[in-house]
């Protein structure tokens, strides 16, 4: 079927069966009670079938492919065979964004699961591949299947354990070997559980986070949870809900005195930043977040809010982040391959910026932006783009090597004398015309004038000049006007100036001779 692991039947009986190529087990059965099936068909991952009583369309599986990345090494699960790809051996010289590579892939095995997700250890040596009630552990250079078990859920522990969801009221921890370490009884329904820097358990509508070593009670998030991302070693993280994100700070558990050793020490959860955007692909680059919008934007978080870095042409998500090649790796529905280019050491200096702005160290601000001497014009826009976010204007000026992001600056701080130093580099007529509005605004008539000049803003010149009794540059308006058949504004300013045989002259040059 379509080159799934299994192929589908359907008879007079109603029923629907998924049957595997391996095994030939039925693996899945479904009755949609339509009475009598007649007919099914594949086309990609849908399966349509006709009953006497109309017909049904399914969706096998998730549209998007399953992999796992870790250390540069893909693995990537094809059906029910997993493939292998080193990435760090791609060659990246004159690749573009978004243009589609194709990595050596080398088969290492298979699976008897129909697999719904798949996941590396955090050291790289296993990988996990589950279908939500069997898992199985395989080497990540062979692909040897180690060891297999029932679960209901299952994520890695940072010590390289197995965190097994068994049933909806118990959670245990097991080594790669299949042997329990620990386990834990809950007085609430798990719907799931999610792994990183502590273990979250969640439930209705909040998540519970347990150390993994002595399964203590760390901390409460109330929410509908969807994801939860951690970085490697880092107090943050990012919980996902059906209408958006939070990016939290967690402050760990304070060391209790002797005499309140019997209390239940938990750590708190602060709200660093609030996003209304659902993120579909998310990941930890040092201490910055990227993910992917359902829009196919990639962004970051910074100390502003989000930030747009690109615009995806497919529905993708992000496999990985190689610092040494500077690239996002990314994936789309139908399993290619594509890079995006990002500098680690524009990411780095982010990072830096967003913990000094955090702090509101307006010194260490300046040294983090300035710590890394080797960014490109581009980069020092991007990072001026965040410091406008967060109303550090004077800096974000500083920092900007593009005439039009330093322009913008200028003007919203009514740096108007740096604003004009630009316009004349530039010489843009359009910049000239802003540049004289903020500076009439302002009061700031000689800026004013030279801007208008230089646009040749006819109509603002008549206004400033008639306002200032500035007969001279009333006839100049006057006369230039006239050249460019500007009839209305010639005729005003010499009537301005009480010139009645050239009001004449302009009224007959106009043909109104009404």
């Amino acid at each position: 079927m379509h080159n799934l692991p299994f192929f589908a039947a359907c008879a007079e009986d109603g029923k629907l069966n998924l049957v595997s190529t391996k095994t030939f087990e039925v693996v899945g059965e479904y009755d949609h009670f339509m009475k009598k099936a007649w007919s099914i068909h594949i086309l990609d991952r849908k399966l349509a079938i006709g009953y006497d009583e109309g017909s049904m369309v399914i969706q096998i599986g998730q549209e998007t492919p399953l992999f796992s990345f870790t250390k540069g090494k893909l693995i990537l699960c094809k059906n029910s065979a997993f493939f292998t790809s080193n990435l760090k051996a791609v060659l990246t010289k004159n690749l573009k964004d978004f243009e589609s590579i194709k990595p050596e892939q080398k088969e290492i095995g298979s699976t008897d699961l129909f697999p719904k997700d798949l996941q590396h250890s955090p050291n790289g040596q296993y990988f996990f591949v589950t279908d939500g009630t069997e898992y199985a552990i395989h080497k990540a250079q062979t692909g040897k299947q180690t060891t297999f078990g029932n679960c209901d859920g299952i994520v890695w522990s940072p010590q390289n354990n197995l965190c097994v969801m068994d049933g909806n009221h118990k959670v245990k921890i097991v080594s790669p070997s299949g042997e329990e370490i620990n386990s834990l009884e809950l007085d609430f329904y798990v719907e799931k559980i999610f792994g990183g820097d502590l273990l979250g358990v969640v439930g209705l509508d909040f998540v519970v986070f347990y150390d993994y070593d002595s399964l203590d009670y760390m901390g409460k998030v109330i929410d509908q949870i969807t994801d939860i991302k951690w970085p490697i070693k880092q107090d943050m993280l990012v919980v996902g809900t059906p209408d958006g994100f939070y990016l939290l700070e967690y402050e760990g558990a304070e060391e209790e005195d002797e005499e309140d050793e019997e209390e239940e020490s938990e750590g708190t959860f602060r709200v660093v930043e609030e996003v209304e955007d659902r993120f579909t692909s998310g990941l930890w680059v040092d201490q910055v977040f990227f993910f992917l919008k359902e829009s196919s934007k990639l962004c970051l978080m910074s100390a502003g809010g989000p930030m747009t870095i690109g615009s995806l042409p497919y529905k993708s998500s992000i496999i990985g982040y190689l610092k040494n090649q500077n690239l996002f790796y990314l994936m789309d529905d139908k399993g290619v391959i594509f890079t995006f280019a990002f500098s680690h050491k524009l990411i780095k200096t982010i990072a830096k910026a967003n913990a000094m702005i955090e702090e509101e160290n307006d010194e260490g601000l300046t040294k983090a932006i300035n710590s890394f001497k080797s960014l490109n014009s581009k980069d020092y826009d991007f990072l001026s783009k965040i410091l406008s976010a967060n109303s550090k204007q004077a800096l974000a000026f500083k920092t900007a090597k593009d005439n039009q992001i330093k322009f913008n600056i200028a003007l919203s701080e009514k740096m108007l004398t740096e604003a004009q130093q630009i316009c004349e580099e530039m010489d843009d007529p359009m910049k000239w015309k802003r540049l004289g509005d903020e500076a009439l605004l302002a009061g700031r008539f000689i800026i004013a004038k030279r801007a208008f000049l230089k646009g040749e803003d006819l109509n603002s010149l008549l206004m400033l000049g008639s306002s200032m009794g500035d007969g001279q540059l009333v006839e100049y308006v006057a006369r230039k006007a006239l050249k460019f058949q500007h009839f209305s504004v010639s005729f005003c300013a010499f009537w301005i100036l009480r010139d009645l045989e050239n009001c004449h002259k302009t009224l007959i040059n106009s043909k109104r001779y009404y």
